[in-house]
Parts: C-alpha cells; sequence; structure tokens
C-alpha cells in the first residue's frame, strides 16, 4: 500500500493463501514433535497487515501448537504502521507478536517524500497517531521505530530527535534505529539515487546525536562490524515466500 522511494520490492509479488497457510502450520507442527524448543516468526511482506485476518488465524493456530508440543513462540511483524491501530494491535499482542519493526522515515515532509501510498497520499500523521495510541496500552511489546536517513533528511534529523523525545519520552518499549538509505537494486531507486547514503561514519555521528536526548537506542554496535548475516541462513532459519 505504500510506494517508497528505495523500495526494491516487486509491487506484483503474490499473496499467501490458505492452501500454502495450512502447508506452514503443518511445517511446525510436525518440526517442533521433533527437536525445535522455539519458534521465533517474523511476518513480513510487502505488507504483511494488508492480510491482518489471515496473520492472526495463522498466529493463535501456533499458539495452539505452542501449547500441545510444548515450545515457545513469539512472532515479530515488519510493519509499515498505517494499518496497525490500538483495536489490531492488541490483537496483535494476544497471538503473541510482541515485537514490532516500525518505520518512520524522520520528519513529516521527510517521512511524506520518502515513504507515500501508492496513491500519492501523506502517511505520517496516521502512523504516529496509532504509535501514540499503542503507547497507552499497559502491557510488554517491542517496537524498533526505523528511520531510513537519506542525504536530504540527514541535515534535519535533530529536528526529529526533538519532537521523538516529546512523543515517545524515554518509553523502554520503543527503540530508535536508524539506517542510511542504501541502494537495494530495484528500479525506484535508480531516480533517487542522490539520496544514498554511503558513508556510516554519518549514522555513526546521527547516533552520537541521539545520545544526547531522552531516548532508547538500538542497533548502533552493528556499525562496528563489517558483516551481518540474515537470520533466515542461520541453521535452522527459513525464508518461505508468500506464494510458497
Amino acid at each position: 500500500n505504500f510506494k517508497c522511494i528505495y523500495c526494491y520490492q516487486n509491487e506484483n509479488a503474490s499473496s499467501l493463501d490458505m492452501e500454502n497457510a495450512e502447508k506452514i502450520l503443518k511445517f511446525i507442527e510436525i518440526s517442533t514433535k521433533k527437536k525445535f524448543k522455539k519458534v521465533y516468526i517474523n511476518w513480513f511482506g510487502g505488507e504483511p497487515l494488508l492480510m491482518s485476518d489471515l496473520l492472526i488465524q495463522m498466529s493463535e493456530r501456533i499458539v495452539d501448537i505452542a501449547k500441545k508440543n510444548k515450545f515457545s513462540y513469539i512472532g515479530r511483524i515488519t510493519t509499515n504502521g498505517y494499518l496497525l491501530t490500538q483495536e489490531l494491535f492488541k490483537k496483535l499482542l494476544k497471538a503473541h507478536i510482541i515485537v514490532y519493526m516500525i518505520t518512520v522515515d524522520g520528519s513529516e515532509d521527510y517521512h511524506n517524500k520518502q515513504r507515500p501510498l501508492k496513491q500519492g497520499r501523506e502517511t505520517y500523521n496516521t502512523i504516529i497517531k496509532n504509535l501514540v495510541e499503542i503507547r497507552q496500552i499497559k502491557k510488554n511489546f517491542i517496537i524498533d521505530l526505523r528511520v531510513n536517513v537519506s542525504t536530504d533528511s540527514y541535515n534535519h534529523m535533530e529536528q526529529f530527535l526533538v519532537q521523538y523525545e516529546k512523543l515517545f519520552d524515554n518509553d523502554k518499549r520503543i527503540n530508535l534505529v536508524m539506517e542510511a538509505v542504501h541502494d537495494w537494486h530495484g528500479e525506484r531507486i535508480q531516480k533517487h539515487k542522490d539520496q544514498v547514503i554511503n558513508n556510516v561514519e554519518k549514522i555513526k555521528e546521527l547516533y552520537k546525536l541521539a545520545s544526547n536526548y531522552n531516548i532508547c537506542l538500538q542497533n548502533y554496535l552493528k556499525y562496528d562490524f563489517e558483516v551481518q548475516i540474515c537470520i533466515a541462513s542461520k541453521k535452522n532459519g527459513y525464508f518461505i515466500a508468500g506464494d510458497a
């Protein structure tokens, strides 16, 4: 439902259907009987909340399987946050989805430039409204609030940090994650090459700046390492496409 300027995703990608959902659930049920005592799933997209009913249904089934096969289950979701109302968030928490990656690309002007709806409409105020209402929930969860920093937004990040501190007031459940806009290929980024930041030292400087504010920070130390490994490439990790 978004048309982010740097996105590499294929807009014609297929969606998960019930037939393949059942195959995934069967795989989880069989695998956890044999060796797995913990299951960690990152619901990804595109935008997974476009299919929130199926996502919750599957997650509830996994909770039931976990009780039967005696394993722990935690769900994580990577979402743009546009559809993540307080009501939906409560349903997701109940289904053991407690970790979230939500993207807000700096202050309002820069976010709306980088992350508009497909129809071109603005998205910032809706996402911030959802986050402010979610903060009112008196339960434990983790939100990594990701900011993709572009060359245009870089010099205005302190303005965003001031706004961020007012909005989230050192809420330990919400962590700020800052990343450079990269060229992950795809067609869109070709028109916005000038927004790519290749110097990671610039992002390190932003973390130092953010430490002056009352903000919970995440992901800083990764910039001291040259290699990062996707969890799906680990021994017991799996990547399952929407069309399975």
